[in-house]
């Protein structure tokens, strides 16, 4: 367990995220590895919107993808900068912005992150910037709650520990 007392609030915020949402990048990688593989789709870079600390980035690299994140959080950041030296990432004002350049075969945007767009044209410019960077038969893969999810929840949980309590789930 990292010792959180020597860092500041936003660098354990981020060991934290990545210790409690690193697993899921990293299943959501490998099953994505999986189904490109299963398809015989051959991609060389990827591009990973809102990347959180890049654990979903860390497995596309070893399996020999050129790879590239944005996030919005400062701290995400620089835990991902320190941690994958090897990869490219960017601060960003916006989910939508996309200031990391060339072009790349697989646009992601996990966590259900595009729910935190607020109005439609502001998804309106998510997928037009996706589009500019996106390579010719690339994929832009995402993920969100329907309103019908989402008035269905009903309930928060927060959960304890020895190092760390949080709010890991909010419902409605």
């Amino acid at each position: 367990m990292e010792n959180y007392t020597k860092n500041t609030f936003d660098m354990n915020y981020a060991a934290a995220w990545s210790a409690d949402q690193g697993g899921f990048s990293s299943s959501l990688a490998v099953n994505l590895l999986n189904y490109l593989r299963d398809k015989n789709i051959e991609y060389k870079s990827v591009l990973d919107i809102t990347c959180g600390t890049g654990e979903f980035l860390a497995h596309f690299s070893r399996s020999g993808f050129a790879c590239a994140g944005t996030e919005v959080a400062k701290s995400m950041v620089d835990y991902s900068k320190a941690k994958y030296p090897n990869m490219q990432f960017a601060l960003t004002k916006n989910i939508y912005d996309l200031p990391i350049k060339g072009k790349f075969d697989l646009i992601t945007c996990n966590h259900d992150m595009v729910n935190t767009l607020e109005r439609f044209d502001e998804w309106e410019t998510l997928f037009k910037n996706v589009e500019k960077v996106l390579s010719k038969n690339g994929m832009f893969m995402f993920d969100y709650y329907t309103k019908y999810k989402l008035q269905n929840w009903n309930e928060v949980a927060f959960e304890e520990s020895e190092s760390m309590d949080h709010v890991s789930n909010i419902k409605k």
